[in-house]
């Protein structure tokens, strides 16, 4: 088995530190470090968790060594040097004894590590994450079936596991941490929602063409996907649409909508519907934005765009072959009564936008952008697709900015009449909402007055 000293250094190697980097987070110094990782001292106990909480923390790869471990081999490292002097050896119960307490221990401590990393009235932002935002319910994109079963089966395309591929960067808690599918969001009701939603905070991946959680939250977020108010309209009347729950007629529903404007009476044959269910159908179908086809409906909502109220514009309207956009945005959770549960929106136009979107989250100290922004992710076309996909980089397309800064530009907004410029799609309702949340996750008065 792995030695504790050898365990830290292969931690350190693989975060890329050097040792004097490794004593400066910790409060040590590089000589104390030199002599751990050879083996020749044991740090202290209280040092052994700062190690682990520094290299271990944010898992890399599948094999991470847990703290019990960690603190196993501390102990049985500590027996060991007084088993030389006494002549005894730890037995494989007494290992197991002491494993199991370690794993208690650990466990009743963390209510109060989560604790200590949020309370009402501290900043919630992204420098802070993820700490600040326990407990978190993440919310992906689901699989869409063919013949629809639900309404969460139409209207968006099927997620990507693609866009998950940095997920365990993150370092989330696992127990204070839950997946949840996006179908939840158009399928079932307010009350629910708010029950399910309404006490946790949110981690939506996915762009709004791929998660109905992303549609939800779109328009409470401070950076956003520049979707029309059309687009926002058809989504609420899609939720509403009760009729549909039942299976049967939200297939001949989703049969119709392929083409709303060449609808054949023979495709009612043999339905048993009743000539006011065809009726009502054939209304729905209608309501559809400019009376256009699905695969219409569904791009409008992967058009490119996303509106950048800290630079004034609206970012990534086109897309290259060699390159794609993303979103990390702080957003207003819609299903809580409190200002303490927010959600955290991740998405890209495309799906390597979203995958690194997910990687700046965990690579990012969000000190330049701590209520998030736009990123450029550049790809090289001439790879293997998952060498591409893996490999691309992503840089900050939003410029470096301050909470004083986006106030003003939210506060230029609101005094047009009508909101022009980037903000020519938002309600000057929605200005103010998005200014009151920016103080409100900073802790301050969450009354804004322009």
């Amino acid at each position: 088995m792995q030695t504790l000293s050898a365990s830290i250094r292969l931690g350190r190697e693989k975060m890329g530190w050097s040792q004097e980097e490794v004593a400066n987070k910790v409060a040590t110094t590089k000589q104390w470090i030199s002599l751990i990782e050879r083996g020749v001292r044991l740090p202290s106990l209280d040092l052994l968790v700062k190690l682990h909480e520094v290299l271990v923390a944010v898992p890399i790869q599948e094999h991470d060594i847990s703290l019990t471990e960690w603190l196993l081999k501390w102990v049985e490292e500590q027996a060991s040097i007084k088993g030389k002097q006494n002549k005894k050896k730890i037995d494989d119960n007494t290992k197991k004894a002491i494993q199991t307490a370690i794993k208690r221990a650990t466990n009743q401590l963390q209510p109060t590590i989560q604790s200590k990393g949020w309370r009402p009235g501290m900043p919630r932002l992204l420098t802070n994450f993820p700490e600040a935002f326990e407990p978190l319910t993440i919310i992906c994109g689901d699989r869409r079936e063919p013949q629809p079963r639900t309404r969460g089966d139409i209207f968006a395309y099927s997620v990507s596991i693609a866009d998950l591929t940095f997920l365990l960067r993150l370092g989330l808690q696992d127990k204070a941490t839950t997946i949840r599918s996006d179908k939840l969001f158009v399928c079932m009701d307010e009350e629910y929602l708010r029950r399910e939603f309404g006490k946790t905070n949110l981690l939506v991946i996915g762009s709004t063409a791929v998660n109905f959680a992303a549609r939800a939250i779109n328009n409470y977020s401070i950076f956003r996907f520049n979707l029309g108010p059309e687009m926002n309209y058809w989504q609420k009347q899609l939720r509403e649409l009760k009729v549909l729950n039942d299976p049967y007629i939200l297939q001949v529903f989703w049969q119709m909508a392929q083409d709303p404007d060449n609808i054949s009476p023979g495709l009612f044959e043999d339905k048993n519907l009743s000539s006011d269910q065809v009726k009502e159908l054939t209304d729905m179908v209608k309501r559809l934005p400019q009376g256009e086809k699905v695969k219409y409906l569904m791009n409008e909502f992967r058009k490119p765009g996303y509106v950048d109220p800290a630079d004034g514009v609206v970012h990534a309207q086109f897309t290259r072959q060699d390159n794609d956009f993303g979103v990390i945005s702080l957003a207003r959770n819609p299903f809580s009564d409190s200002t303490d549960y927010v959600c955290i929106m991740v998405g890209g136009i495309h799906g390597p936008g979203t995958a690194h979107a997910l990687r700046a989250l965990a690579e990012d100290n969000f000190k330049d952008h701590p209520y998030g922004g736009v990123i450029e992710v550049e790809l090289d076309p001439f790879k293997a697709w998952p060498d591409r996909f893996e490999q691309a980089h992503w840089k900050w397309q939003t410029h470096k900015y301050t909470k004083v800064k986006l106030l003003a530009n939210l506060q230029n907004a609101i005094e047009q009449d009508p909101p022009k410029t980037v903000f020519s799609r938002w309600t000057k309702e929605e200005i103010k909402d998005c200014a009151n949340f920016v103080q409100s996750v900073s802790g301050e008065d969450k009354s804004y007055q322009p």
